[in-house]
C-alpha cells in the first residue's frame, strides 16, 4: 500500500508490486496490524517513523526533498513563512 504521491518514487526505485493507493497512513498501519496487507511504502516524519518502528520493521528507501513554493506576488510573506517553516522543520 502506498500513497498517490509516492508513485514516481516507486517507479524511480524500480519497485515492482501490485500497489494499492491509500492516503491515510493510520489506516495502512491498522491493515498491517490486522495482517490484511503485508507492507506499505510511505513518506514519513520522525513522529510517524517512531510510531511505525514500535510494531514494524522499517527501512529508509530514499531521502526526498520537500519544497514550499509561493507565487512572486506574495513575496512579502516570505520572511514570516520562512521563520515559521524553520521552526516547524525542527519537529519533523
Amino acid at each position: 500500500m502506498s500513497s498517490i504521491g509516492n508513485e514516481m518514487t516507486l517507479e524511480e526505485l524500480n519497485i515492482k508490486a501490485n500497489v494499492l493507493l491509500h492516503e491515510n497512513i493510520e489506516t495502512v498501519l491498522e491493515f498491517m496490524h490486522k495482517l490484511q496487507i503485508v507492507y506499505g511504502i510511505y513518506a514519513s516524519t520522525k513522529d510517524i517513523r517512531h510510531t511505525v518502528q514500535k510494531d514494524f520493521n522499517a527501512i529508509k528507501l530514499k531521502d526526498v526533498g520537500l519544497n514550499h513554493v509561493i507565487h512572486k506576488k506574495h513575496s512579502a510573506l516570505i520572511p514570516e513563512l520562512t521563520s515559521s517553516i524553520k521552526k516547524r522543520l525542527k519537529d519533523l
